[in-house]
């Protein structure tokens, strides 16, 4: 169960960096919090 919650987190962390490059370093840190925050959450529920 926490292996896919951890994956799915992993991935929603990478799309967050890859949408908010472009803003610089801190947007980068703030989409992967954000991004692993959502999909850890979607991982939650699913699982």
């Amino acid at each position: 169960m926490w292996g896919s919650i951890i994956i799915v987190a992993i991935v929603g962390a990478a799309i967050g960096i890859v949408w908010t490059r472009p803003k610089g370093r801190w947007w980068m840190i703030v989409g992967a919090l954000i991004g692993a925050v959502i999909a850890g959450f979607i991982g939650y529920i699913q699982f």
